[in-house]
């Protein structure tokens, strides 16, 4: 009997296991309890044909999702390149396993789109793409932007999209994509395991930056050099209270980040809207100019990974712990540094509201639209709480379940809105908004007591 299933398994739980210890319940219990939900929603809502087609697409989205953010980041912390020296056979079973999981979601998501009616005929190759692109960029590989340029086609004109959709319905181009796709798919999932190396160390480094260690990465060391804090580094911002000081230790200034990125993102989108003005299709992008302004509040969500882009500055952390306007008391340093976090995170997310609200503003919207993209700015709110905590100790959860928990938290305020709407009959955005202020009052609260009377966050992670 091949020992190869065992292997298998072993490392499948060891991937997961480098990513949290109960990885593998929350994606088992995700897969079955939405997969009976959704199968049994869309086959009452439909017909019994679609609800058996969601019933594979719901696991299959799951597992490409889980294989992205979850196994394949695992996959490659497990391959270090000891083990990949000294256990070759190891690091083939990885590239194995990770590459026949892939084609196993795969496999569901188009069995699964054959049985759903007006199924997007070209959301496998995309999503085939999407995922490779995504494992790509967590590794530290820039080509994998390319891979994920084909989610701008909803932006494209009439004319563009209707071509893409007449090549597309053309017979062989989309098995053709797919088996693309796949020839791909084996190069790239062999080029993530190096086998030792420069690259392997390199990579390595990219990912301990991505997770919160020391590393660097050569995306990160090439843009440093324009970056608005290097600038303020060499020029100096002109404050030298405490909180500055911890903000300082922080490592890169989230604020500067994120401020030039949305710009960024405002122009692209504001270079579409002008380019696209006076076209049929100009008359649509109202909802789609609200759903990108409410996806741009995603980069709040930084404040989930505080904790991880801490840990990349061990050594400055000390060295603030010696000057001589830090407070010595841990109660008074743990306060000073809850409220310059709580002062940054405020400052990205009124930053990042106002952005999508003049991107609202300028493609269209009217007054309730904006009503309620103020309101999608308020519910992110609670995720804000996710940077107050234990410091010292090091985090139990990855950057993902903390991602996964800032968007649980942002949800929360709508469902309960949805609820107390139909009980009441006001709009969902006024109630939604105040459950929201009140939760993040409340987590903030508690978590700041908690932060207060834990022990000295510098240098963090020092205690298991």
């Amino acid at each position: 009997m091949s020992a190869r299933p065992g292997q298998y398994r072993m490392l499948w739980q060891a991937a997961h296991a480098h990513i949290h210890p109960r990885a593998q319940t929350v994606l088992w219990s995700a897969i079955v309890i939405l997969t009976v939900a959704v199968a049994a929603l869309m086959g009452t809502v439909y017909a019994v044909l679609a609800g058996l087609g969601w019933a594979l697409c719901t696991p299959a989205g799951l597992l490409l999702f889980d294989w992205t953010l979850a196994f394949v980041p695992g996959a490659l912390g497990v391959n270090t390149p000891a083990i990949a020296q000294l256990v070759p056979a190891m690091r083939a079973r990885l590239v194995e396993l990770v590459l026949l999981v892939w084609l196993a979601a795969v496999g569901l998501l188009a069995a699964g789109l054959q049985l759903i009616p007006e199924a997007p005929y070209l959301l496998l190759p995309f999503a085939m793409a999407g995922t490779l692109g995504a494992v790509m960029l967590v590794a530290g590989i820039g080509a994998g932007v390319i891979l994920v340029l084909p989610f701008c086609f909803s932006f494209l004109s009439d004319e563009w999209q209707g071509w893409l959709h007449d090549a597309a319905f053309q017979p062989g181009v989309v098995p053709l994509l797919v088996a693309a796709m796949i020839l791909l798919a084996a190069r790239v999932v062999w080029a993530l395991f190096p086998r030792g190396g420069e690259r392997h160390w390199a990579m390595r480094e990219h990912l301990a930056l991505l997770s919160g260690g020391s590393g660097s990465s050569a995306l990160w060391e090439g843009t440093r050099r324009y970056s608005v804090r290097r600038f303020l580094e060499q020029h100096g911002t002109g404050r030298r209270t405490p909180g500055a000081l911890v903000l300082r230790a922080l490592g890169p200034n989230l604020f500067y980040l994120m401020a030039s990125t949305t710009l960024g993102v405002a122009f692209a989108f504001a270079a579409i809207t002008w380019h696209l003005r006076g076209t049929p299709i100009a008359h649509e992008t109202v909802p789609t100019m609200l759903m990108i302004g409410g996806a741009m509040l995603c980069f709040l969500f930084p404040a989930a990974a505080v904790p991880f882009l801490l840990a990349r500055t061990r050594g400055e952390q000390a060295l603030v712990r010696l000057a001589p306007v830090s407070p010595i008391d841990p109660a008074r340093f743990n306060a000073l540094l809850a409220r310059a976090m709580l002062r940054q995170g405020l400052a990205i997310w009124a930053w990042c509201s106002a952005v999508s609200l003049l991107l609202a503003l300028a493609s269209g919207a009217g007054g309730i639209e904006l009503v309620w993209q103020a309101c999608l700015c308020c519910v992110t709110l609670p995720a804000l709480a996710l940077m107050l905590r234990d410091h010292a100790r090091a985090p139990r959860w990855g950057m993902v379940f903390y991602g996964l928990a800032a968007l649980g938290l942002s949800f929360i305020s709508p469902i309960v809105a949805v609820f107390g709407a139909r009980w009441l009959g006001w709009p969902v955005w006024s109630i939604a908004t105040p459950i929201a202020l009140v939760l993040t009052a409340m987590l903030v609260q508690r978590r700041w007591g908690r932060m207060c009377g834990a022990s000295m966050a510098f240098p963090v992670g020092r205690l298991d």
